[in-house]
């Protein structure tokens, strides 16, 4: 199962596996589209750009990512992005979760950042 193809602009999300420890989502965005800022508590998650470019903050350092490249977030690192490039952007996601209970997504910045 793939997401669907983001309209201009946006992104889409599909969950591919899920259990209470682990999910596994492929993420679409589209040029211009934005990964609101967010932080997961009790997930550590790692991704991988599968196609596209994609620009990363985590903890407000930017990153500039590309096909290829592989990034793990520790649970608890704000992170927001957006596609500033001319195609559309794929990326491979999977979370862990650390062993302490909580949501796997919050909007916004954790307590202490």
């Amino acid at each position: 199962m793939q997401a669907s193809a983001p309209t201009a602009g946006a992104m889409s999300s599909t969950d591919v596996q899920e259990t209470a420890r682990m999910v596994t989502r492929v993420m679409r965005i589209a040029p211009g589209g934005k990964i609101a800022e967010h932080h997961h508590p009790a997930f550590d998650e790692g991704f991988t750009v599968h196609r596209g470019s994609l620009t990363v903050f985590l903890n407000d350092q930017r990153h500039a990512l590309r096909t290829g490249d592989v990034v793990y977030i520790p649970a608890g690192t704000v992170i927001s992005g957006v596609n500033e490039g001319k195609e559309e952007t794929v990326i491979v996601v999977v979370f862990a979760n650390t062993g302490r209970p909580g949501p796997l997504t919050v909007p916004g910045r954790a307590p202490h950042h």
